[in-house]
């Protein structure tokens, strides 16, 4: 809803920048000027996970492995398939 009408010829400015709009930032990534983009800080971590992947791991084994906090299989497996997306589109 809009709270004033838009002046004719004017481009509507969103609040949010589309990137940003999906909620939660996948881990990895980080946004940069309203851009999802690989967080550097986290892509040794993705590297790690998708190595272990690559040598036969289960997603349950490696969520196990986490020595901060508790990861799911879940999250595991979106960080693998996010990661070959990534690298599909390349």
């Amino acid at each position: 809803m809009d709270l004033r009408r838009a002046v004719r010829g004017q481009k509507k400015v969103p609040a949010v920048a589309p990137a940003m709009q999906s909620g939660i930032t996948p881990y990895g990534y980080c946004y940069l000027d309203g851009r999802l983009v690989v967080d550097t800080r986290e892509h040794n971590v993705v590297l790690q996970i998708v190595g272990m992947w690559k040598l036969g791991k289960s997603f349950t084994a490696i969520a196990a492995t986490r020595q901060a906090g508790r990861w799911y299989h879940a999250t595991v497996q979106a960080i693998v398939q996010r990661y070959l997306e990534e690298k599909n589109e390349s």
